[in-house]
């Protein structure tokens, strides 16, 4: 006969450092509990310059690019709430690494909840529009040339939350080519290319779930 001895370790931190994707979403598991993973967007651009000063901001588009890894159910309504970072993005001051655990202070009203369907192969992304007052703040600063490097966005604009509802029954994956995009019109042009737009990419360090 053979006596088994077991025991049953518990991890305090798991590094989440330079993860290939970025996981969004909750789900119960019968042996674990409550399952949730939410994400930490710190986002710049490389293009402070709109084109003329009469430009009128239109509205401000957070687009997560899937990656296609889906877990759990997908067919019940999914509810994701996107909250405004207050905090600078960064790791524990005694760490060079991010942390399961690793919390940042955040607004406690979402700048937006959506509620949708989870298709990660049907379309490639999903497409969420933000606070309209949100992102005519962020326009009127670099409009007025308040802002105009990747520090001063940072200082002004330090990240987005994405968090998942209580309802949720799945968790999905996003690329780090998923980007924040700002539009804007130029008022003295009637045709199809009046309309212009930023792009705010992911720095895919501080980005983490």
């Amino acid at each position: 006969s053979i006596t088994v001895k077991s025991s049953t370790f518990k991890f305090d931190t798991l590094s989440v450092t330079a993860a290939d994707r970025l996981l969004i979403g909750a789900y119960n598991d019968p042996v674990f509990g409550r399952v949730k993973s939410k994400s930490y967007l710190q986002l710049t651009t490389g293009d402070f310059t709109i084109e003329d000063n009469s430009a009128t901001y239109d509205s401000i588009v957070l687009i997560l690019k899937y990656d296609k890894y889906v877990y759990n159910d997908t067919l019940p309504q999914q509810q994701l709430n996107i909250y405004k970072v207050l905090d600078d993005i960064e790791p524990d001051p005694d760490s060079d690494n991010y942390y399961n655990t690793t919390e940042i202070q955040s607004e406690t009203t979402p700048l937006t909840s959506l509620d949708f369907l989870l298709r990660p192969y049907k379309t490639d992304s999903l497409d969420i529009t933000l606070n309209h007052d949100f992102g005519e703040h962020i326009f009127d600063e670099i409009n007025e040339n308040n802002i105009n490097s990747s520090l001063e966005f940072l200082n002004e604009f330090k990240g987005l939350l994405i968090e998942a509802g209580d309802e949720n029954t799945a968790i999905f994956g996003i690329t780090k080519n998923s980007y924040l995009r700002m539009y804007y019109s130029v008022n003295n042009e009637i045709d199809e290319d009046s309309q212009k737009y930023i792009d705010f990419t992911l720095n895919e360090i501080n980005s983490f779930s």
